[in-house]
C-alpha cells in the first residue's frame, strides 16, 4: 500500500511504481550494509559504507579490511617482517613467514641450542643465529672450546678427548718391555698399549735390552 516500508524482496511495497528502493534517501528496511573495497581485495573499509540491496561497485560485504588502499593488507593475508599489520589483526609482525629462527644460548657462550629454536623478525635476548651448542648449560662447551683429557666432548664435534691440550706424550714400546723408545712417541690422554711412560729403552726391538737388564 502507499507509504508501506520498502524491503528487499523485488516487490514494490509502497506502489509507486519502483522496486526496492528506500524511501526519503533512506535505504530498504533490510538492505545489508555495503563496505568500500578501494583495492578490490575482497575486504572493505568499516568506516566508509552504504546499505543498498544488492551490492554497488566497488563495495564488499565486510568492514575488515586495515589498509584499502594496497591489497596485500587485509584479514588472512601473510604477516611479514615489516613492522606492519598485514592480516589486520591488530599485532604486527606475529607470525611473519619470512622471520628468523634464533637459539637460546642459555651459557651466553656465543652458540645456541639446536633444540631450542625461536622465530622472530628481531633477536631475541638470550638467542644467537648459532645452533651448534651441544651442552648449553655450560659455557665451556661449545665448538669453540679446547678439548682436554676428561671424558667430555667439550667441541662439540662428536669427539671425546681427541687432540687434547693436556694430552700426555707416551713412547713406542714395540718389544712390551715396558721401556720406550727415544724415537719413537705419541700424545695421548691415557697410557695405550704398546705403549711406555718413559724413553728409557735403547733399543726398542729386542726384549732382553732394557735398563738394569742382566748383561
Amino acid at each position: 500500500f502507499p507509504g508501506a516500508l520498502e524491503y528487499c524482496n523485488e516487490t514494490d511495497d509502497d506502489c509507486d511504481g519502483s522496486i526496492d528502493e528506500g524511501q526519503n534517501d533512506a535505504a530498504p528496511v533490510n538492505a545489508p550494509t555495503w563496505y568500500l573495497d578501494s583495492d578490490e581485495d575482497g575486504f572493505g573499509l568499516l568506516l566508509v559504507s552504504i546499505r543498498s540491496c544488492d551490492a554497488p561497485q566497488g563495495y564488499s560485504n565486510n568492514g575488515e579490511d586495515c589498509n584499502d588502499s594496497d591489497p596485500s593488507f587485509k584479514p588472512g593475508a601473510n604477516e611479514l617482517c615489516n613492522d606492519l599489520d598485514d592480516n589486520c589483526n591488530g599485532d604486527i609482525d606475529e607470525g611473519a613467514i619470512d622471520a628468523e629462527l634464533f637459539y637460546s644460548d642459555a651459557d651466553a657462550d656465543g652458540f645456541g641450542d639446536l633444540n631450542a629454536p625461536l622465530a622472530s623478525c628481531t633477536q631475541p635476548a638470550g638467542y644467537v643465529e648459532d645452533s651448534t651448542d651441544c651442552n648449553d648449560l655450560n659455557g665451556t662447551i661449545s665448538p669453540a672450546a679446547e678439548e682436554y683429557c676428561n671424558n667430555i666432548d667439550e667441541d662439540c664435534d662428536g669427539e671425546i678427548d681427541e687432540l687434547a691440550v693436556d694430552r700426555l706424550e707416551f713412547y713406542a714400546d714395540q718389544d712390551d718391555d715396558g721401556f720406550g723408545s727415544p724415537d719413537l712417541s705419541e700424545l695421548f690422554c691415557q697410557l695405550p698399549a704398546g705403549y711406555a711412560s718413559n724413553n728409557l729403552d735403547c733399543d726398542d726391538e729386542n726384549t732382553d735390552h732394557y735398563p738394569n737388564a742382566a748383561e
